[in-house]
């Protein structure tokens, strides 16, 4: 984690660990699209085309043209040219809402003149006068148009006027003043004129990374004093537009830790490839994360699917992709279906659970409001899960209660009485040289196999953490409420969390929630600095059990979160041999080991000395791609203090990080559609430099890349092997139901008669 954002939480912290709470951005990425009124002509009817656009997958539509009228107010501009486009807005927002109830409709002050059938812009507004009456009918016209949620200017050409940060602190100012309704202010900028004396009064910076703004950057927004969660990365969807490419766009999100992804437009003409598009860069990087690294360059490819079935394979699913617990990239995501296989160990029993170390038993029975603060309380239930405490708002703590009085352990999780009768874990807890206690193997564990499956000793609402005008916790604010959260936790349930690692200095409550935590989504509400209030699900959990999961940069286990159980489970993503060590990744696992190890040591304190960092030849390993590290446990005791060093292997390090910049390289190639040159040689290096990285836990992008290819190229046995080994990575990582599992299961059983078939072949440089 950068600088920037270790200081929004005002302690020690560090990258995301593969899902960890160190972000406070909170929201999952937004994905905003464009939509014009004035296109497509025979402007008093709806063109049968809008009927195609698929609304379900954006979170912001940003509507036009809207501008100065000739009389100096706000509003649609009605042209000789257009006609009346009324109808046009009042269909948009219907048509919208019916398809995505959630979805936010922005009206934008267009750049354009009227010459140009657009409305005049900004810079029509001559005084002082002019602009209080201009920004009066922007409030006028959001008390009439009551389904709309926020104003836009168009911020190029003639909008860059002095007057700007005057016109948006009186729009902010009067919105504010319409009781009962939230709106947002934001600017769609191709330049970064006059912006600095305009930040106060904007929630978010749409940059127009695209044709005449695409040598903009996040850092030139950062650098006027914009946060980094206020700004949305831009692309073209349209024909002839210049635009970064959806890799580009991946990077430059990832490493600006930007709040998501605005697509310029959804109705420019070609509506078949703005839909898939739209699929491309909104369907799956706002509902996964877009700091995940290979699936926006799979559905680059499975976006061609028809827009309908990709429509429907969305609907259909459960999947809540805001990412638990890493930085830059994730490998986990909350996912219902797959987790509803097993339930966690801690299942609770509908009536109370008996401490077995206390001998108490504790109702099921909830506990609080009390220690409040800014909208945020502390909530207890000694009964459920061994204990689990909340601090957060009313809306989400009666969320949880909900998920606890609905909780259905399935059989063979199920309490039976006092006895336990569920097999025992195939881990158990041991020293690990030069990482303390972690958990092995006791058997062979088979790829998909689930681990384990816990519940959340402590949930804490992501406001919690967060700085600005939300009203923050100080440190010490933070030291009293977390401690008296925890001291409602039974007290096995507390000293298990107080045991978990943290950083030296401060509250020490405070860093293992910072250092150990992992994000979840209860689902509902938006981002913003008045979250608490909105009611938004943004939560950092803490599983004690989970932390003893030591990292490794190869790790052998995925994770994911299911939001309708808050339960984490984790499953083997590779054979684990007996003996063996369990891991998962904290971090990003396709950075260079340089990088790799500054966050490692940044966050969590450690020099890492797995195979990757070090670069030991990981074929001098017990079959199940580990190292035997279990001791016996008189011997862990005499050794807690040993540790484990390797000297690096410099070269090896480089053709490993060579090796990651070249699987870079070719997954944008092969996600290209119109790459020449393609042969089933270069398919072959991908898979290969896959397996040679061990990249077991991120394989899902990779093997759905290689076997659309392998069609492509005509290669059905490939293409038929790498689509099984696809969907299995696909399910394992994102759900049995994920879009691309559903695809790559077709693709497995007929190449043949798959849209990708041949469709690569005979093409040449």
């Amino acid at each position: 984690m950068s600088l920037q954002a270790l200081r929004r939480f005002g302690v020690s912290a560090a990258p995301r660990r593969e899902g960890l709470a160190d972000d406070t951005t909170g929201s999952k990425p937004i994905a905003a699209s464009w939509m014009y009124l004035s296109d497509d002509q025979k402007y008093d009817t709806i063109p049968s085309a809008w009927n195609s656009i698929n609304f379900k997958v954006v979170d912001y539509l940003y509507v036009g043209p809207l501008g100065v009228q000739e009389d100096g107010t706000f509003g649609i501009y009605n042209s000789s040219a257009t006609g009346p486009l009324a109808h046009r807005l009042k269909w948009t927002i219907k048509t919208a809402r019916e398809q995505n109830p959630d979805i936010k409709i922005i009206v934008s002050q267009w750049w354009g003149s009227g010459a140009h059938s657009w409305g005049e812009a900004l810079s029509a507004l001559k005084n002082d006068e002019n602009v209080d009456k201009y920004t009066t009918s922007v409030k006028t016209f959001m008390e009439h148009w009551k389904d709309v949620n926020g104003y836009d200017i168009d911020y190029e050409s003639n909008n860059v006027v002095d007057r700007v940060p005057m016109v948006l602190s009186q729009i902010r100012n009067k919105l504010q003043s319409i009781e009962g309704r939230k709106f947002v202010v934001t600017v769609s900028p191709s330049v970064t004129t006059n912006l600095d004396k305009a930040k106060a009064s904007l929630d978010y910076v749409n940059l127009q990374t695209y044709a005449g703004g695409i040598s903009l950057t996040p850092q030139q927004f950062v650098d006027l004093g914009f946060k980094a969660e206020q700004l949305l990365y831009g692309i073209c969807a349209e024909s002839g537009c210049q635009s970064p490419s959806l890799v580009e766009v991946k990077k430059a999100y990832t490493k600006g830790h930007l709040t998501g992804i605005h697509m310029y437009r959804l109705n420019s003409g070609n509506y078949g490839e703005e839909g898939q598009n739209l699929n491309k860069t909104q369907a799956l990087c706002n509902k996964f994360d877009a700091n995940m690294r290979t699936t926006c360059l799979s559905l680059l490819l499975s976006g061609a699917v028809a827009h309908e079935q990709l429509q429907h394979s969305f609907a259909a699913s459960d999947i809540c992709y805001w990412s638990p617990l890493l930085s830059d990239t994730t490998s986990s995501f909350c996912q219902a279906s797959l987790l509803r296989k097993f339930r966690p160990a801690a299942s609770p029993d509908s009536r109370s659970r008996k401490n077995a170390t206390q001998g108490t038993t504790y109702p099921n029975v909830w506990e609080g409001p009390s220690h409040c603060w800014e909208g945020l309380c502390v909530y207890s239930n000694k009964g459920f899960a061994g204990g689990i405490v909340l601090v957060t708002t009313p809306s989400n703590a009666d969320k949880v209660k909900q998920i606890t009085q609905n909780y259905q352990p399935s059989s063979s999780h199920k309490p039976s009485g006092d006895a336990d009768t569920r097999p025992p874990p195939p881990y158990r807890a041991a020293h690990i040289p030069g990482k303390g206690t972690g958990l092995v193997a006791t058997r062979r564990i088979e790829i998909g196999e689930p681990i384990m499956a816990q519940l959340p000793a402590v949930l804490v609402h992501r406001s919690f953490f967060a700085g600005g005008a939300a009203g923050a916790f100080s440190r010490a604010g933070h030291a009293r409420i977390l401690a008296a959260a925890v001291d409602e936790l039974p007290a096995p349930r507390r000293a298990l969390f107080a045991s978990q690692a943290a950083q030296p200095g401060g509250d020490r409550y405070t860093s293992i929630m910072v250092t150990n935590s992992f994000q979840m989504d209860l689902g509902g509400g938006g981002g913003g600095e008045d979250d608490r209030d909105q009611g938004a699900g943004h939560h950092f959990g803490n599983f004690p059990e989970v932390s003893r999961l030591n990292h490794d940069c190869r790790p052998n286990l995925i994770f994911r979160i299911a939001p309708d159980t808050m339960a984490h489970g984790t499953y083997a993503t590779r054979p684990v041999a007996a003996g063996e060590e369990l891991s998962i990744s904290y971090i990003d696992l396709f950075l260079p080991q340089a990088e790799r190890r500054a966050q490692l040591q940044l966050s969590w304190g450690f020099r890492c000395s797995c195979a990757a960092c070090t670069g030991r030849d990981i074929n001098n390993k017990p079959p199940g791609g580990g190292a035997a590290v279990a001791r016996d446990h008189h011997e862990e005791e005499e050794q807690e203090e040993d540790t484990e060093e390797y000297e690096d292997d410099e070269a090896a390090i480089a053709r490993s990080d060579s090796r990651l910049r070249e699987i870079e390289r070719l997954e944008a190639q092969l996600s290209d559609l119109q790459s020449a040159n393609i042969t089933p040689a270069v398919v072959d290096r991908l898979v290969h430099l896959y397996e040679r990285e061990r990249l077991d836990a991120k394989a899902a992008g990779g093997w759905t890349v290689a076997a659309m290819n392998y069609a492509m190229l005509g290669q059905e046995d490939k293409a038929r092997r790498l689509a099984g080994m696809a969907a299995r990575a696909v399910a394992l990582e994102y759900g049995e139901d994920a879009p691309d599992a559903v695809v790559m299961r077709d693709l497995a059983r007929n190449p043949k008669g798959h849209w990708t078939w041949n469709a690569r072949v005979g093409r040449k440089a």
